[in-house]
């Protein structure tokens, strides 16, 4: 549900998918390899669920099933798409 979405991610789902939307056409998600990429969904929850709560990198790992550099791969994908974005993704709040 909604609320629960809220709770873990730090943001509404809408707001969720916007920003899912923004940052599948940067190029760091624009794989040339024959291993894929996890979905950018799966990136910026984990990279949410990072920064959004006093879990540890063991703990998140264990949740998701991934190793410990995965996470850190990902977070660093997220951070860097939105650095490279931060016009888009850093304003002041408006009435």
């Amino acid at each position: 549900d909604d609320g629960r979405f809220k709770k873990i991610m730090r943001m509404v789902p809408e707001s969720f998918e916007v920003l899912v939307k923004l940052l599948n056409i940067h190029p760091i998600f624009q794989s040339n390899h024959v291993t894929q990429q996890a979905p950018v969904e799966l990136q910026l929850a984990i990279f949410l669920r990072r920064l959004g709560s006093k879990e540890s990198i063991f703990s998140i790992c264990s949740r998701y099933g991934i190793a410990e550099g995965t996470v850190i791969l990902y977070c660093k994908r997220i951070m860097k798409a939105i650095i490279s974005n931060k016009a888009k993704f850093i304003k002041w709040p408006t009435d």
